[in-house]
């Protein structure tokens, strides 16, 4: 977690880099493809994350995928290959913690509903590209929104160099309750396709964790709350309670036992809190999030990701079409609270 003040000068500063980045990140899959080969990286300035001083004149040594060495005035043997980024600025590859890669802007249903699982891995591989470019190397996809296996897929692809891309961790799909998280609103009698893996009671939890493991997820997301099974509130995005806080702790345990993180989706303060106890890695989105929770949190070394943008985009339709007037009234006011 970064203060405003620390978020809003780190935010100048990529906007100020992005063209470095742009083309540093551009050409470094290029290097992974030499796998023997020792690249140097002439950089003018070096953000490495370990201050927030700028470290000058600092020569990168890449040997096949794996950075060597950094270091100020290293030597570079005549005749190496060198990457001139003199006048540039070079900092490490980004982390977005929480992104739905199989997803795209327009309208939520008609994705779920009127592609197929493959058209969306191949849009899922094209995000991926364009993922990488911007200067991010490893995302934690959490829930693939009904795309079948797309997310493991194209992370399995990344890996063997299949397909330029950040480094994927996967949690395949969510798990909630009955009815918590899926499309709303059509007959019950339709056959709608599954969003996340149903499981009530610790026996079933445990079984479905298991399952995800067995499948390949990387860690496991678990919804805390759902607006999908009952809105609380006319005005703001709330959501009813899915589990017990003794359901909860056993998908933790579960989880931790297998060596997985959980990630806890939640929106009020009071779910948040049932996670924290439990011993969840990570809150996301937390709308309404107290001080005191925020210091339960650190205490545990939880961590948050607060995910503020895709509200705002939602709120303005850019990323799930159009909304209707009261739905932009609601947004407005979890934007302001979040």
């Amino acid at each position: 977690m970064m203060d405003g003040k620390t978020n809003n000068n780190l935010h100048i500063y990529l906007m100020t880099t992005f063209r470095t980045l742009f083309f540093f990140w551009i050409l470094l899959p290029l290097l992974c493809f030499a796998q023997d080969s020792t690249v140097y990286i002439n950089a003018g300035r070096l953000f490495d994350g370990k201050s927030d001083k700028l470290r000058s004149n600092c020569v990168i040594v890449v040997h096949g995928k794996t950075i060597a060495e950094v270091g100020e005035h290293l030597s570079i043997p005549v005749g190496a290959q060198v990457i001139d980024l003199s006048t540039a600025t070079v900092l490490p590859g980004l982390i977005d913690a929480h992104t739905h890669i199989a997803l795209h802007a327009g309208d939520y249903d008609d994705q779920i509903l009127k592609e197929t699982p493959e058209f969306r891995a191949v849009y899922a591989t094209a995000n991926a590209k364009k993922t990488l470019e911007a200067g991010i190397t490893t995302i934690r996809d959490l829930g693939n929104e009904g795309s079948g296996f797309a997310d493991i897929a194209l992370r399995d692809a990344i890996e063997k160099d299949l397909v330029p891309g950040p480094r994927i961790l996967a949690a395949i799909q969510p798990v909630t309750a009955t009815g918590a998280y899926g499309l709303v609103g059509y007959s019950p009698y339709e056959t709608l396709p599954h969003l996340s893996y149903e499981a009530d009671g610790s026996s079933e939890i445990r079984k479905q964790v298991r399952s995800l493991a067995k499948q390949g997820a990387d860690v496991i997301k678990i919804y805390m709350e759902t607006y999908e099974k009952k809105e609380l509130s006319n005005d703001s995005l709330t959501g009813a309670m899915n589990y017990s806080p003794e359901e909860v702790k056993v998908l933790v345990e579960e989880a931790h036992r297998a060596g997985l993180r959980v990630a806890a989706h939640t929106y009020s303060d009071s779910a948040a809190k049932v996670a924290i106890d439990a011993g969840v890695n990570s809150i996301e989105h937390g709308l309404y999030l107290r001080e005191e929770t925020f210091r339960m949190m650190a205490k545990k070394n939880i961590y948050y990701v607060p995910t503020l943008l895709v509200y705002e985009f939602w709120r303005d339709s850019k990323i799930f079409g159009q909304i209707s007037p009261q739905n932009k009234i609601k947004l407005t006011n979890t934007v302001e609270k979040h």
